[in-house]
């Protein structure tokens, strides 16, 4: 019998099917699938319809862990997932947790950031895409369908890696011949650098998976020098060494302005600014709390030249919270603004907030 954390809102279809199927990862090291010597698994397929992020977010209020979970798949078995998000359906399969960490299912910050781009598919016309932790790919996928030049897909766990190709070919026949889609991994270990020393006591579950996993010699790097029009991320801000590598990331990955786009004709690619879009969920005790991850990321974006726009829904308030955080403003000023955001929002108030990033 599955056991769902959180009900299922009315019309998922749940399909128990027997179907052929591998763990994407070769490994038959301790710890990989439980599954990894069967050539066949029991397995569901989840669809889940329009309206559906809707309902989870309820579910997240209600909630005892609020928004620090899976959305809705922690407590089954993996299955094979179709999200239909917008005018848009994709299909993703999902991960042990031994195979991916927390890449394994798909969580409630990817969920919104595919319904964000779903209905503003203006801002990846002709773009291209570069989705930074990956985990399944949902948001990735999403923007493969909604007319982007490019989409490449990157993780840094190498089980992740391989069931992300398998997601892309899951979805090959929705994406437009014109949109390229790639799947790449990081160097996690040259992220960190200096970082690395300062990660935090506990052992995170990306370190347990690494030891485990290992890329082979045909695998596609992301390079430090690509860039592109537009980077996306969901969750991917949840250790404090992420408030450093993160910002440094998208710092090195989003395209710098050109002089060209000011003589490019209003539709062009060049003549919207390069933007970043991170989907982060509040895991701190209070939200732009100085000693944060929010706060971390802003302050070391702001040094590489980033201006950093924070939109949130508060829960006590039916306004919506906008800042904006330039590298040109004096410290005074930035520690005013910080205080006076965390000083309205108070405990348990903000739990989502969108993350625009440009030079």
């Amino acid at each position: 019998r599955i056991k769902h954390p959180l009900p299922l809102p009315a019309g998922v279809r749940v399909i128990d099917r027997l179907r052929s199927w591998r763990p994407p990862s070769s490994s038959t090291s301790s710890g990989a699938h439980c599954c990894a010597h069967r050539s066949e698994v029991h397995m569901e397929e989840l669809h889940f319809p329009r309206g559906y992020t809707r309902n989870i977010l309820r579910a997240c209020e209600r909630g005892e862990r609020k928004y620090c979970h899976t959305a809705d798949t922690s407590g089954r078995e993996p299955a094979h997932c179709v999200y239909h998000i917008g005018g848009v359906e994709v299909a993703v399969q999902e991960l042990q947790v031994a195979q991916g960490g927390l890449g394994w299912r798909v969580w409630v910050g990817g969920l919104i950031l595919a319904e964000w781009l779903a209905a503003h598919a203006d801002s990846l016309r002709d773009a291209s895409v570069l989705e930074l932790g990956s985990g399944l790919g949902l948001p990735g996928l999403v923007a493969s369908q909604l007319g982007a030049r490019s989409v490449a897909m990157s993780d840094c766990l190498e089980p992740l890696v391989r069931n992300l190709e398998l997601n892309v070919r899951l979805n090959a026949s929705r994406v437009p011949a014109s949109t390229r889609v790639r799947v790449c991994a990081v160097d996690v270990r040259a992220a960190l650098g200096k970082a690395g020393q300062a990660v935090s006591s506990h052992r995170t579950m990306e370190e347990t998976v690494d030891e485990r996993h290992g890329f082979g010699e045909n695998t596609d790097w992301l390079r430090p020098d690509e860039q592109f029009d537009v980077v996306i991320g969901s969750e991917i801000l949840y250790e404090k060494y992420h408030a450093r590598t993160m910002a440094d990331a998208v710092a090195a990955h989003l395209r710098r302005p050109t002089p060209t786009a000011d003589s490019a004709t209003p539709d062009s690619t060049a003549s919207r600014p390069p933007r970043a879009y991170i989907m982060y969920v509040n895991r701190d005790d209070r939200f732009l709390c100085t000693d944060g991850i929010l706060w971390g990321f802003v302050r070391t974006a702001q040094k590489h030249g980033l201006a950093v726009r924070i939109t949130a829904c508060r829960q006590r308030t039916r306004g919506p919270l906008s800042v904006v955080f330039a590298p040109q403003d004096p410290p005074a000023e930035t520690e005013r603004v910080r205080a006076s955001v965390a000083s309205v929002t108070g405990d348990d108030d903000v739990h989502l907030a969108l993350l625009t990033l440009s030079w």
